[in-house]
């Protein structure tokens, strides 16, 4: 560990606007702040051979990683640059990103907790839009809300290798699932996405009823706890008894759309729900455990554990 601190980099940043020998930078450790690294971004902006920047455990915050990210995009020969270990939450969006657009052995992105905003899921999206190797993405238990969800859904109105999508205890509501739903209606890779924990609505529900009807793709979809009561329940009851691939797949059992719907305020129509669900003849799982006013032992027929999607 060094000193160098932020008057330290802006003398070695300024020698970066011209050097074209060093490669690898390495500062970590260095109590380097946002200031400083407002010199570094401008140097990276211009500087075309440094492959690999190492600034973790310094001072960045946010306006820090706002600034690198900015000289990321721009920067094509940048490979690696790691800021794990600063304060800013969004130092570790910055370092995933590097990661999402360069290293090509990645096939899962865990991002669970990591205080993800809306500014944060716009970084991670601009990555996602060319990568062709993370099939797995866990945005889950963050702040992501409509705008954030509306990044993400752009992004994967192009990306065609994304098929587990985990947006779970975030902020979205019913605007945000708007941006799904007319993202799904392009994507034919996502097979599997968790939306429990949101502020999801009977409008929400509506919205997702609609992509459902006409979906080839979706096998598992989870709306455990949010606000959606009957008309919602039966909106995507009636979708999925209106989805002609779902009966033209009866007799293959690689078609099994799993549902879980438990912790919403469905009543009656829960039931109602059940029943419309068994044109698929078995193929579709389901759950409604725990909603209000019904009883779990009628609102887990055909369900294998209490609380969960038969997954």
């Amino acid at each position: 560990m060094n000193k160098i601190g932020d008057i330290g980099t802006k003398y070695l940043s300024d020698v970066l606007q011209t050097n074209q020998t060093i490669t690898e930078l390495n500062l970590g450790q260095n109590k380097i702040s946002d200031i400083g690294i407002q010199y570094l971004a401008d140097a990276l902006k211009n500087n075309k051979v440094l492959t690999i920047v190492e600034l973790y455990y310094n001072q960045i915050g946010n306006s820090g990683a706002q600034y690198l990210y900015d000289a990321f995009k721009e920067n094509k020969t940048l490979i690696k640059l790691n800021l794990k270990g600063n304060p800013g939450s969004y130092c570790t969006i910055v370092t995933a990103a590097s990661e999402i657009r360069n290293d090509k052995a990645i096939t899962k992105m865990d991002l669970c907790g990591k205080s993800i905003d809306d500014i944060g899921t716009k970084f991670l999206a601009d990555a996602l839009v060319n990568n062709e190797t993370i099939t797995e993405l866990d945005l889950s238990v963050n702040k992501i809300g409509d705008i954030g969800t509306k990044h993400l859904s752009d992004a994967l109105q192009t990306n065609q290798t994304i098929t587990e999508l985990n947006l779970g205890q975030n902020k979205i509501s019913d605007i945000g699932i708007q941006y799904l739903v007319d993202m799904l209606r392009n994507n034919t890779t996502i097979t599997s996405i968790d939306l429990s924990g949101n502020q999801i609505g009977d409008i929400g529900a509506k919205y997702l009823a609609d992509a459902l009807e006409n979906n080839k793709t979706l096998i598992i979809l989870s709306l455990k706890s949010h606000q959606i009561a009957d008309t919602g329940a039966q909106q995507l009851a009636v979708a999925l008894e209106k989805n002609k691939y779902i009966k033209s797949n009866q007799t293959s059992n690689l078609f099994r759309l799993q549902m879980a719907l438990s912790l919403n305020s469905i009543g009656f129509s829960c039931i109602i729900f059940l029943v419309l669900l068994q044109v698929a003849n078995g193929l579709l799982c389901y759950n409604c455990t725990d909603c209000s006013s019904v009883s779990s032992s009628t609102a887990t027929t055909n369900s294998t554990d209490s609380g969960a999607a038969c997954y």
